[in-house]
């Protein structure tokens, strides 16, 4: 968005009620109120059409459930010529890349350990394009030039980022706590984000937490009794966990989380009130062939799958498994469709076979082959060996006549 000069509307040179009735919000507001599909809203869609249950659509049940009206609001905001006489009352609040995880899927956007990170780092200017910061996964945050760019013309006499500057995330941003109905909180991870535990207590104590829809989007390794204590008093509590495998498969995808964490955690979840559990999995090479297994966990615990699926980098895409094992993929996912009797779970599994199943007998050898390099990097560097782990995916790339071998590419000159 941008303001009548074509500058990036942010927080460093705009006031929240600068960016919340400027021109480009107004128009969203209307093509909204149209019926038409906004592009910052695509992420939500494309999640819809592939069977699941995305935050455009927890956002109409909450709002919903609060005996609102949408043809109500509608008609005021049509009143008002699209214009908010009122500030925002739902928020997200994107707390840094802080984070206690290098995850193999993720990048130094969403990761301080992959920033600290040599050998993970460098493969970013391989292939790791989009995420948080250039709107490559569907959000709309500046690239990270314009961020420096920002900072240095910040009106903030600290000139420290948004969320690292209290006086502005506490005395402007949330001001008003007394107004907020909906916050979600992502990363990075949350729960070792520093500027989490003030924002939760400013809320608890100044706001109307027992009105409050409160998201937090987290690894599920970090459980903080006395802050949890105080997320207990929110009205309404989300937990929406990124798991990707099962056990053994989940601590090399997300090094060095343990598995262990995520059951102790996740019961610990399970005992506030008004709480929903979510897991969040991303589809990609690693869990292809046994995606499934997070599928049925979910089934018997009872929790609710959001699905991703991996766009970048290229070489780590479900779809680059060559053509035997993306048809064991295929099957087992077929299978699991036809015996779970969660709806939208069989939805979503049929929805991955037939993306896996478009790409027919391709194969691209470049692709398997960096695929290659940077898991032997990668194993290099944290002690551990694909070759343990996935000797079926192995087996089944010979027989599309792939060898798999230890070469690496960065690990000795950068490890």
């Amino acid at each position: 968005m941008k303001d009548v000069h074509g500058n990036p509307l942010t927080v460093y040179e705009h006031s929240l009620v600068d960016i919340w009735n400027s021109a480009d919000m107004r128009t969203i507001r209307r093509a909204m109120v149209s019926g038409a599909k906004v592009e910052g809203c695509r992420k939500c869609w494309e999640v819809e059409e592939r069977g699941g249950s995305s935050k455009r659509m927890e956002a109409n049940d909450i709002f919903l459930m609060e005996g609102k009206s949408i043809r109500q609001l509608k008609s005021a905001t049509e009143r008002d010529s699209f214009h908010s006489h009122s500030l925002p009352r739902d928020y997200q609040l994107d707390l840094g890349n802080v984070c206690n995880l290098k995850c193999r899927t993720c990048f130094s956007q969403y990761s301080s350990r992959i920033a600290a990170d040599p050998v993970h780092r460098f493969w970013e200017k391989v292939g790791f394009h989009g995420g948080k910061c250039s709107g490559g996964d569907g959000t709309a945050s500046p690239k990270p030039s314009d961020i420096e760019d920002c900072l240095v013309r910040s009106r903030f006499p600290s000139k420290l980022p948004w969320y690292e500057d209290h006086d502005f995330l506490i005395g402007e941003l949330l001001e008003h706590p007394e107004y907020i109905t909906g916050l979600q909180i992502i990363g990075g991870e949350p729960m070792v984000a520093r500027q989490l535990a003030p924002v939760i207590y400013h809320i608890a104590s100044k706001g109307m937490p027992d009105r409050v829809a409160l998201n937090l989007t987290t690894n599920g390794t970090i459980f903080d009794p006395s802050l949890f204590s105080k997320i207990a008093e929110f009205w309404k509590i989300s937990f929406s966990i990124s798991i990707d495998g099962i056990g053994e498969y989940f601590e090399y995808i997300r090094y060095p989380g343990k598995w262990a964490d995520i059951l102790k955690h996740l019961d610990k979840y399970a005992e506030m009130k008004n709480v929903r559990r979510y897991v969040l999995p991303t589809f990609h090479i690693y869990n292809a062939l046994n995606i499934t297994d997070v599928f049925r966990f979910c089934d018997d615990r009872k929790l609710r799958l959001i699905f991703n699926t991996l766009g970048s980098p290229r070489f780590l895409a479900a779809s680059v498994l060559p053509p035997k094992a993306r048809r064991v993929a295929i099957d087992r996912l077929r299978v699991y469709a036809g015996s779970t009797r969660v709806h939208a779970h069989r939805q979503m599994a049929e929805t991955l076979a037939r993306e896996l199943e478009e790409k027919g007998d391709s194969i691209d050898l470049d692709l398997i082959r960096k695929f290659m390099l940077f898991t032997n990097d990668l194993d290099s560097s944290r002690q551990k060996r694909f070759k343990d782990l996935y000797g079926e995916t192995i087996s089944l790339m010979a027989e599309d006549g792939i060898e798999w071998t230890d070469e690496t590419l960065h690990a000795q000159a950068k490890g």
